[in-house]
């Protein structure tokens, strides 16, 4: 799979916030993001689905890279606040627990997390 670009952050977030506040439907959203901005189709699908866990403290079972990670949560503190960040910090600490359950070491995930947690104002729990 195709991994998602630094370019592809800003759309797939945007258009994954009007998925998520249901005034574009999922389908509208990939269709704008393959034919507006060449995304690879799954990619796109896959960057939507992740950020629709991580706003309903979800486990996402794909990976995804942590600049993308980082420029959601980051985001979602600007446009949602801290109480949002705190739930999609649930849905990231499931994914990165689904992660280490399948084996491979997440440092840079936990670092993310890490990071967002004291922005939160909650105790990180990855160390």
């Amino acid at each position: 799979m195709q991994s998602i670009t630094e370019r592809e952050f800003k759309p797939t977030y945007e258009l994954g916030i009007q998925v998520y506040k249901e005034n574009m439907s999922f389908k509208d959203a990939i269709a704008r993001l393959v034919d507006g901005y060449q995304m690879n189709e799954r990619s796109a699908k896959y960057s939507i689905h992740f950020l629709q866990h991580m706003l309903n403290a979800k486990k996402y079972t794909r990976m995804t890279n942590n600049p993308h990670i980082e420029y959601y949560a980051n985001r979602i503190l600007e446009d949602f606040g801290v109480e949002k960040l705190k739930v999609f910090l649930k849905g990231l600490e499931l994914h990165i627990k689904y992660r280490k359950s399948i084996g491979p070491n997440v440092p840079g995930l936990c670092a993310v997390h890490t990071k967002y947690s004291e922005k939160a104002g909650v105790p990180p729990i990855f160390n």
